[in-house]
């Protein structure tokens, strides 16, 4: 940095200096290797080089013993990038359904193939997870599906863009739209939408050496490839992926840092680093790679697909948490000590459980988009109501959001509170009354997070969770989202008042030689790529006496329960297994049954048992055990945990197997 004067002493504004090396760096065609003396630090006090690194197409920056630091303050003092997505509805693009494999997309407004240049990058996406009806807000937008492609011809009178590699995905026109962005907010999508991206996205850079401090933000680097090596960072927020195709960190410090990352990221590849958290609340990263690192305190959510090898997590908690799906877990030689599915959690709009908030009939699933505003009155005592254009579909104590009032701006926000009160108004019994009505607004409600065409879905009920069902398509029209599933009927009659909705957080899900928790241990035994929770194998000693055992958790419909006592008792008096305690695993034969499954063993005789949907086999005197009701669907974990029924200090051991059928191919 000596050749564009910066002065690095920690207090003088470094930023011109860096603003000044950019504008020759944009200029060339070879890797720019910009040096940063070790000892240095280079504090960014004014926003004249926000964008220092923004245009350079391959940037190398060495800074073994050198800062980069906005010294604390309230404003992020740079970006390590460059730029996405533009920031409004003039950049995108809407097309018609484009099956994977093809190379070539018709977009429904042939002139708008003028967006695109030959040579450039552009993105491509479908079915928004984050929109809110007719509000548009929130960047980048957050598709589950997407990918980066390169433009090779457009051809502007048919309306037709081709990319140089065939898509990988298939992308429909009928998904539903939310919002479709506005002037300064970008295109939300839904739809198969293209969208032209900056030409600055199309970037290589790479940061080694530095410690990279800016406390209270997130570090962004938009770009194709991004790599940090031998980095530090500093404070709670740090580095996060966003709007890339590879996103790395080598050997790379971020102990003390909360990682959220962000969306739009094909690739993300973690090796030999140390983090204080990870999340991920999107399935809009498609893979991540993560070898020979630690997570100190909790890893919480998961991209599409995660492949983790040689790493300890001190908290595991895979399935995207906040939107759409996650589709595939590995884990090889990992240390889990703490083992908790996450995964998309719908309980409703509100206070509402599901099956108020949502109407279902002949498995579908339907909620409104939303409603116009058409007035604002006080209700009379004192809070605001609103005359709409219909209330069909809503319901009293849903949670919505309100936007785009003029003059009742109190009435603005989102979260608020609804009472019905007729086909035609609604009252925000939290909202005061104070200004007068002048015109416009919308009542929209969320785009369906939970329920990405292909999803695997579990009812939560009172019973438990389970049985799991097919999200098959979700539609559209102008009033109403229609999600089609392969559940026979409405809402199932068993799960009582409060029904919820759980996205499956692994429907593939293989750990081989990791350790850790009683799950992470368990999880070993499964078949490589068996959906998460239905599988188990677990030895009992009876040197635990009658203190229960860890509960096991398992969904779907029960295939067999083997139980294979290899160490009988011997000793004085009978012993007896209890697979659950007090006999209480709940287990659903049809949408109104419930029976609890309570096999018991004499562990005086060795050998093994097997309970089939038709048969018990190798029954011995003194065993309890019983076919189960046909479909037997085991909704999570039993009440009590597995027991002995004496504490008799005999070698006895019993190998407990259960398998399950959760219904998904794999």
């Amino acid at each position: 940095m000596k050749d564009f004067r910066a002065i690095c002493d920690g207090k003088t504004d470094a930023a011109p200096a860096f603003a000044a090396f950019n504008k020759w760096a944009v200029t060339q065609t070879a890797m720019v290797q910009l040096t940063i003396p070790s000892g240095s630090v280079c504090a960014f006090t004014s926003n004249a080089g926000l964008w220092w690194a923004k245009g350079i197409k391959n940037l190398l920056v060495v800074g073994y013993g050198a800062t980069i630091t906005n010294n604390g303050a309230n404003s992020p003092g740079f970006f390590l990038g460059g730029k996405g997505q533009f920031a409004d509805n003039l950049h995108s693009a809407r097309l018609a359904t484009v099956a994977a494999g093809s190379s070539k997309v018709q977009l429904q407004t042939p002139k708008q193939a003028s967006l695109f240049t030959v040579g450039s990058y552009a993105l491509i996406t479908g079915f928004d997870l984050q929109g809110i009806w007719r509000a548009p807000y929130g960047y980048p937008s957050n598709p589950h599906w997407f990918e980066y492609v390169k433009v090779t011809s457009v051809d502007i009178s048919a309306g037709t863009v081709t990319f140089a590699a065939p898509l990988k995905n298939t992308y429909k026109s009928t998904w539903p739209n939310y919002n479709s962005g506005n002037q300064f907010e970008v295109d939300a999508g839904g739809p198969a939408t293209l969208y032209a991206l900056d030409p600055s996205w199309d970037t290589q850079v790479e940061y080694r050496g530095l410690t990279i401090s800016q406390e209270n933000f997130q570090t962004y680097a938009i770009g194709r490839s991004v790599t940090y090596r031998d980095v530090k960072f500093t404070g709670a927020h740090c580095g996060v992926p966003t709007q890339n195709y590879l996103w790395q960190a080598i050997n790379t410090d971020f102990s003390a840092c909360n990682i959220e990352v962000d969306k739009l990221i094909t690739m993300m590849v973690l090796d030999r680093v140390t983090m204080h958290l990870l999340k991920f609340q999107s399935s809009s990263t498609d893979l991540m790679t993560m070898s020979n690192s630690t997570v100190r305190t909790q890893m919480s959510g998961t991209p599409k697909k995660a492949v983790i090898s040689d790493t300890k997590i001190a908290d595991f908690r895979p399935g995207a948490y906040a939107y759409g799906r996650s589709d595939e877990v590995v884990c090889k030689n990992c240390v889990i000590s703490s083992f908790i599915p996450a995964g998309v959690f719908e309980s409703g709009f509100g206070s509402n459980p599901v099956q108020v908030s949502y109407a279902m009939s002949n498995g579908v699933i339907t909620f409104p988009n939303g409603t116009s505003v058409l007035g604002a009155t006080n209700n009379g005592a004192g809070k605001v109501r609103l005359k709409v254009e219909s209330t069909a579909g809503l319901a009293s104590n849903n949670r919505v959001n309100v936007s785009s009032i003029g003059g009742t701006y109190e009435a603005n926000g989102g979260n608020k509170l609804i009472t019905v009160i007729d086909a035609t108004h609604i009252d925000l019994p939290e909202v005061s009354f104070v200004n007068a009505y002048k015109s416009g607004g919308v009542i929209g409600l969320y785009a369906p997070r939970w329920a990405v065409p292909g999803t695997n879905l579990l009812w939560v009920g009172a019973h438990g969770t389970g049985p799991v069902f097919k999200v098959l398509d979700v539609t559209q029209d102008q009033k109403f989202t229609y999600i089609k599933t392969d559940f026979p009927g409405s809402f199932p009659a068993y799960a009582g008042a409060k029904l919820a909705i759980r996205v499956h957080p692994a429907p593939k899900f293989t750990c081989v030689n990791c350790s850790g928790s009683a799950d992470a241990l368990d999880l070993n035994n499964a078949p490589p790529g068996a959906p998460l929770y239905s599988y188990s194998k677990r030895t009992y000693s009876a040197a635990t006496g009658t203190t229960p055992g860890p509960r096991v958790p398992l969904w779907g419909t029960l295939k067999s329960a083997k139980f294979n006592v290899t160490t009988p008792h011997s000793g004085p008096g009978t012993l007896q297994f209890q697979l659950s305690q007090f006999n209480n695993w709940p287990m659903l034969s049809s949408q109104s049954t419930v029976s609890n499954f309570g096999p018991a063993i004499n562990m005086g005789v060795a050998g093994q048992r097997t309970v089939t949907p038709t048969a018990v086999n190798g029954m011995q005197s003194l065993d309890k055990l019983g076919v189960p009701p046909s479909p037997a669907t085991l909704v999570g974990a039993s009440h009590s945990g597995p027991m002995f029924n004496a504490t008799t200090g005999s070698p006895a051991q019993i190998t407990v197997e259960l398998t399950t059928d959760q219904g998904i191919s794999q």
